[in-house]
């Protein structure tokens, strides 16, 4: 169990350094609750596995909520809220922003000594990555996919 928290710790470490060397003061300024509202009103589809311990479901639901809330209108304590978007087209996701979290390995994360079988981009989380870009680079449209490929069935898939 040590060994694999000084692991745990030292990756942390060797990201944040990376992180800090590529673009100064994002890791430490510019989370995902900061930085996602930058993309909207862009379409922006966020491709998860569930069973990753590395990045894990509740903190991407809890990033993705705040970006909601802050996109809404519903700024977090201390921050100003930010320009309510315009109301969408019938049909459309609401602020253009879904989630994809492959549940075909686990719904939830595992333990993290067993990292390596979540920590993984499945052929389903592929397909969803293609559709998407397929529907809004090559096709031209700027909403959410309806479809995600065949191995959806693999996917849950939520849009904000």
């Amino acid at each position: 169990m040590y060994f694999i928290l000084c692991t745990l710790y030292f990756i942390r470490k060797v990201v944040s350094a990376v992180w800090a060397k590529l673009l100064p003061g994002l890791y430490e300024h510019f989370d995902a609750e900061a930085s996602l509202p930058c993309v909207h009103p862009r379409p922006f589809l966020i491709v998860n596995n569930a069973a990753d311990p590395r990045t894990p479901r509740a903190g991407v639901e809890a990033a993705l909520r705040a970006v909601v809330s802050r996109l809404s209108g519903r700024a977090p304590p201390g921050e100003p809220p930010l320009q309510p978007p315009p109301l969408p087209p019938p049909g459309a996701a609401r602020l253009n922003l879904g989630l994809a979290l492959d549940v075909s390995v686990a719904a939830e994360p595992l333990p993290p000594d067993q990292w390596r079988r979540g920590h993984v981009v499945t052929p389903a989380m592929e397909e969803a990555i293609a559709a998407f870009l397929a529907h809004t680079v090559r096709d031209g449209h700027d909403t959410l996919p309806d479809q995600y490929g065949p191995a959806a069935a693999h996917l849950e898939v939520v849009a904000y």
